[in-house]
């Protein structure tokens, strides 16, 4: 049995409005603001509206059905026609892209994951809302349409056989996040209006018999006002394309100063820069695969009691692809090898507009109620250096 989405389509809002728990997940795990974000399979365009009034990312939906898109464009959704087989933008254009229970729809994930990683930036980011198939089976209706179970299992992907095919195409698994939590409410007017609609598409599949009967149980407890319990989640499969990046400890004096340049904090003479990178007791150097150019750095110099965080520096062209978390990842790591033996105070000085950044580091922002705020002062010969007043 097929289903006909446009005809879904005047339905599909009732079951459809956006979980902004879900949207908040998003903003909560990269900065949307600026960027380009792909809503696939968006239908009626919730997810996507909310994205864009939220934020100042630019929010584009791609749909097949002609029913589910017109509903997203009144809402002022920037959604266009295209699926699994085509995508209709042009090759790295968008940050992050991610679809929220739609992947059970797509007749082919391969050829998806494909997609995804032509209109993916190096670096960008791809979530995947979806149902393992043990948390398919706990949905609290299973008790009225135990079927919907296996019809339900026999057209959802599990999570394996998501993130193996996600892995042939390219992709890389970022995380896995469940949302699995206990919950009773009783059942609601709304929620059988819905079934009686077949607002859910795999009300559409059932046998008719199994359907009848289960809508006449539902109606009978709610009439009865009976409280249901669950503990059903939803999965969140965060993928990643390969930002191109190798990692080494090494930078030149001449790629130190490019990169200093490069963010407006001038340069200075060699042998002074050499002397810096020779007092580092720890670097990260960020290389493009491609041309083996320097696109990022950061050094750590520590005393056995204190440590100083510097440079943390991701060329512009390359910024928002992770470059710069990945280092102070590696940084993090580090610092905290020096910490078994009883602790070490770190330091760093942050841009006015990279505190957050620092703070997902564990890092807190000076003054505080017991601390006062942070003080330097640049004691510089203008003969040797150029970038004091940047500073």
């Amino acid at each position: 049995m097929s289903i006909d989405y446009n005809a879904l389509a005047e339905q599909y809002d009732l079951s459809r409005s956006a979980n902004m728990d879900i949207v908040n997940r998003f903003a909560a795990e990269l900065a949307l603001d600026g960027k380009k974000i792909l809503d696939f399979g968006c239908g009626t365009g919730n997810f996507a509206f909310a994205l864009g009034k939220m934020t100042t990312a630019a929010v584009y939906g791609v749909e097949p059905s002609d029913g589910m898109r017109e509903k997203a464009v009144a809402k002022g959704v920037d959604a266009r026609k295209g699926d699994h087989t085509g995508i209709p933008f042009a090759d790295g254009f968008f940050d992050f892209v991610y679809m929220t229970d739609v992947i059970h729809h797509v007749p082919d994930v391969n050829a998806m994951f494909t997609e995804f990683m032509r209109v993916l930036k190096p670096g960008g980011l791809v979530c995947i809302l979806t149902e393992s198939h043990e948390q398919l089976a706990t949905r609290f209706w299973t008790h009225y349409f135990p079927t919907t179970v296996a019809v339900e299992r026999s057209r959802y992907p599990d999570i394996p056989e998501i993130i193996h095919a996600a892995e042939a195409a390219g992709l890389c698994v970022h995380k896995t996040v469940t949302t699995d939590a206990q919950s009773a409410a009783p059942i609601t007017e709304d929620f059988v209006r819905l079934v009686e609609e077949k607002g859910f598409s795999m009300f559409r599949l059932l046998a008719e018999q199994d359907y009848v009967a289960g809508l006449a149980a539902l109606k009978a407890d709610f009439e009865k006002q009976i409280t249901l319990t669950s503990t059903h989640g939803e999965t969140l499969l965060w993928l990643k394309k390969d930002s191109g990046i190798a990692y080494t400890d090494r930078i030149s004096v001449e790629d130190y100063n490019m990169l200093h340049e490069a963010v407006g904090w001038g340069t200075c003479k060699p042998e002074r820069i050499h002397m810096a990178l020779e007092r580092s007791d720890f670097i990260t150097v960020a290389v493009a695969q491609a041309d083996g150019k320097t696109v990022g750095m950061a050094r750590v110099m520590h005393d056995g009691l204190q440590a100083l965080v510097m440079d943390v520096i991701v060329q512009p062209a390359f910024q928002g692809q992770g470059i710069g978390k990945t280092m102070m990842t590696k940084v993090m790591a580090y610092l905290h090898t020096l910490s078994v033996t009883g602790g070490i105070k770190v330091s760093l000085i942050s841009a006015k507009d990279r505190v957050s950044f620092y703070e997902q580091f564990g890092f807190i922002e000076r003054p505080t109620a017991t601390a006062g705020p942070g003080m330097t002062q640049w004691i510089c010969n203008t003969n040797s250096i150029s970038y004091q007043s940047a500073l």
